[in-house]
């Protein structure tokens, strides 16, 4: 088989010419060779390295949605217990306290999902920006319901805030941040999922 390979090549031509060329023209085109080898799986490295850490990046983002729809809804739960001890006050200067800590959490709310935004991708924009819209509703809806229980009456801010329309608002709300989960849920596994795959290609 070496003789019909020798034979096949002295045909094509190029053993003939490569046993002509010398020494150093030899080892010159092997470090050629060689130097092409290594730039290529170099390049192959650093494309993996990048694919990995933008899976990396892909997975903490993912994280970091996840924590805060969890933390905005505790802060809406603690808006929503405020709001009944306003109701639940005997005077204004009662439910003051309440009022206090209703704009404490209601602000909280803010500061997070500004902080939020600044992270949302093409996975969770429509739904962010969904989401985004009816908080401002909740904020805006929240304050108006502490400052008539501090400037009004207790009784005033049951007739505003606890009614159908809020609880309707509520409920969009819950259905935003289970909407939200489920994309981060799904964005984090499909990301560990590619980096599985590129560890074993």
């Amino acid at each position: 088989s070496r003789r019909r390979f020798r034979t096949a090549a002295g045909k094509l031509g190029w053993l003939p010419m490569f046993k002509q060329l010398s020494i150093s023209t030899k080892l010159y085109g092997l470090f050629t060779a060689m130097t092409l080898i290594i730039a290529t799986l170099a390049f192959i490295s650093v494309f993996n390295s990048r694919s990995f850490m933008e899976r990396e990046r892909e997975i903490e983002t993912a994280s970091i949605g996840a924590r805060n729809v969890e933390r905005v809804n505790s802060l809406i739960y603690a808006v929503v217990m405020e709001s009944r001890g306003i109701y639940m006050s005997p005077d204004a200067a009662t439910a003051k306290r309440f009022g206090a800590g209703l704009l404490k959490f209601t602000d909280e709310i803010g500061t997070i999902v500004k902080e939020w935004q600044t992270l949302v991708g093409a996975d969770d924009r429509e739904q962010f920006d969904a989401f985004a819209k009816r908080i401002a509703q909740f904020q805006e809806f929240r304050r108006e319901t502490g400052r008539r229980g501090v400037e009004i009456n207790p009784a005033a801010a049951r007739e505003y805030g606890d009614n159908d329309a809020n609880r309707e608002v509520r409920t969009a709300l819950n259905k935003d941040m289970e909407a939200l989960a489920r994309i981060y849920a799904q964005t984090a596994a499909r990301g560990h999922e590619m980096i599985e795959a590129d560890m074993y290609r």
